[in-house]
């Protein structure tokens, strides 16, 4: 599978996605480049963590000052 492929799965743009394959340590030169099933894998569990801590309860204040949990 290609870099823009997943990209375009997830929905995020290819130079973001780029930095963070980057950052898990894989090596890729451009959005055309080839992945490996192992290593798409590993890919979309790391982006499923971030959006999952992404998500993480906010706190909202109300008009009265009390924060909203």
């Amino acid at each position: 599978m290609r870099v823009y492929e997943i990209a375009k799965e997830v929905g995020i743009p290819n130079k973001e996605l780029l930095a963070k394959i980057r950052a898990l340590g894989l090596e890729v030169n451009n959005h055309m480049s080839s992945l490996d099933a192992d290593a798409v894998q590993r890919i979309k569990k790391s982006l499923e963590r971030e959006k999952h801590a992404a998500v993480a309860p906010q706190e909202t204040k109300a008009l009265g000052g009390a924060v909203l949990r």
